[in-house]
């Protein structure tokens, strides 16, 4: 059977200017017949202690895991190493795909804010030249590596998890 995620919507939607009536957030896993729902579970790729973190994923999904969504991946090669290590493990992997905003932003995830998470000189090199030009600029690049990332982990993963600040929610829709 299929995987089906539940996701979230707007909470209300304008039609022609006019606001519509505000739709449910979430949909209740009452709603949901029980042979629909899917556990899913996080995995770090850059975890700090790999071996403890792919341990950790093998308990997981011998707890019941039937699907992995990764921490945010900017390092390609990290995230390939990665699944060939976990590829005894016969569960999907969805990666974690941010498409990154501003040279700010980029840097936040450089100080160790996301334990794990690395973002490659090149791509801080990337972010830095466009967001000197105009912030259009800076999040149009975030959004070019990002669809680059995908084209080189689309053969190892199962799915993608379009990521992106709360306040920039537009710029995952339809972007990948």
């Amino acid at each position: 059977m299929p995987l089906r995620f539940l996701t979230s919507t707007p909470s209300a939607s304008r039609t022609n200017g006019q606001q519509t009536q505000p739709r449910p957030r979430h949909r209740k896993q009452s709603d949901w017949p029980a042979d629909r729902l899917c556990i899913g579970v996080g995995v770090n790729p850059g975890a700090i202690n790999l071996d403890e973190e792919i341990r950790r994923f093998e308990y997981k999904v011998e707890a019941g895991a039937q699907y992995a969504i990764t921490q945010p991946v900017f390092d390609t090669d990290q995230l390939s190493d990665f699944i060939k290590r976990i590829e005894h493990v016969k569960i999907p992997i969805v990666a974690g795909i941010w498409p990154l905003v501003s040279y700010r932003n980029a840097e936040f995830f450089c100080t160790n804010e996301v334990p794990g998470v690395r973002v490659t000189p090149s791509i801080m090199e990337r972010m830095r030249a466009a967001s000197a030009i105009s912030k259009e600029a800076g999040r149009d690049e975030g959004l070019k590596i990002a669809r680059e990332s995908l084209l080189e982990v689309r053969d190892v993963i199962h799915g993608v998890a379009g990521i992106a600040p709360v306040w920039e929610r537009k710029v995952c829709a339809g972007s990948f």
